[in-house]
């Protein structure tokens, strides 16, 4: 996937920060339903070098995550805390309204996610709950895919296909005048 949008956005915001709330506001993103509550360190958390903080949602912390997309995406992605795992769900609307576009199960400690060729206007996140009611999540990552234009023939390529038919018809109708004469 192609999040493109967020190059600009430096790799040490996480969402719960006030400079990457203001930079996913300017981007036209928005979360809402969670709790943005940091653990470091926490007991399962993944071992990733600059991974010390996760976004922290689930019913014990007040739900799912929502995000909201100012400009539709093809695709988004997470990867969920050890012990959790979960699913994304796409929806073609704002607000998980419209029709679901699709569902991406991720799995514990794993990443994973949804791709689709219809575009994406909102998408939940829930988790799989351990017994604790609390799971987290990193790398929320999204983009769009970069779509080729049709083969379409050159008006060029049209003259030498009926040129070229158009020849073969000639020689077959010669050829069958001569058979006939022997």
């Amino acid at each position: 996937m192609d999040a493109g949008a967020l190059a600009a956005v430096p790799t040490t915001y996480h969402v719960k920060d006030a400079g990457a709330a203001s930079a996913f506001n300017a981007l036209g993103i928005s979360f809402t339903g969670y709790n943005a509550a940091v653990f470091g360190g926490q007991a399962y958390q993944i071992p990733t070098a600059g991974r010390t903080r996760l976004i922290v949602f689930g019913a014990g912390v007040g739900g799912q995550i929502t995000i909201n997309f100012a400009t539709p995406v093809n695709g988004i992605a997470w990867r969920s805390n050890n012990g959790d795992g979960g699913s994304v769900i796409g929806y073609t609307g704002l607000d998980q309204t419209g029709s679901t576009v699709g569902t991406g199960s991720v799995a514990s400690g794993g990443f994973g996610g949804l791709v689709s060729d219809t575009l994406i206007r909102s998408a939940k996140i829930t988790c799989d709950f351990n017994g604790d009611l609390v799971c987290g999540a990193y790398d929320i990552q999204f983009g769009t895919l970069a779509v080729a234009a049709p083969a379409v023939p050159e008006p060029a390529s049209w003259a030498l296909m009926i040129g070229g038919m158009g020849f073969a018809g000639f020689a077959m109708r010669r050829r069958t005048a001569a058979l006939r004469l022997a």
